[in-house]
């Protein structure tokens, strides 16, 4: 069988050519055919339209902590954060006190998305310097709610690099 091979099809292509090549002969992957492996890497693959605005959610909550906004940190949010704080007071203290590294990060810079495990959820991991000068990735839970991204949660850990 024969695949049109788009712009972001052929990456997807190359992605299950390496992986064939790699592990065809693995006794794990017997059986395994080419199509059910590009059909793999097809549902593994994060649309760059989604990955952009993902980005821009998170940067645009960054900015809005930066410039103490606590109303437009909060719309980013996801609903059930928001019923969860009640209102965008109570979600910035939260945020003070539990998650200050987000406040004012002396730099940011996204990892690979991987998929989540709901439908439209992604796991973004983003890497950034806190204030202090340590390292955190921040892996933020990202849901599409009525057709937009939203934060529905945000793990801090300490980045096993060493501080700049």
């Amino acid at each position: 069988m024969f695949h049109v091979l788009t712009k972001p099809r052929m990456g997807i292509f190359v992605v299950a050519l390496a992986l064939m090549a790699g592990h065809m002969s693995s006794p794990a992957l017997a059986g395994t055919t080419p199509d059910k492996v590009l059909k793999q890497a097809e549902a593994d693959h994060i649309a760059e339209r989604d990955l952009s605005s993902i980005r821009d959610v998170i940067n645009n909550q960054l900015a809005a902590f930066a410039a103490d906004d606590a109303e437009a940190a909060f719309a980013h949010a996801s609903p059930i954060i928001q019923r969860r704080f009640g209102n965008a007071d109570r979600f910035i203290a939260m945020v003070k006190s539990g998650y200050a590294p987000l406040l004012r990060p002396r730099m940011v810079s996204f990892d690979d998305a991987k998929k989540g495990d709901g439908e439209r959820e992604i796991i973004q991991p983003v890497t950034l310097l806190a204030p202090s000068g340590v390292l955190m990735t921040a892996l933020y839970r990202m849901v599409e709610v009525s057709g937009e991204w939203r934060i529905a949660g945000c793990a801090l850990v300490k980045s096993p690099d060493r501080a700049l």
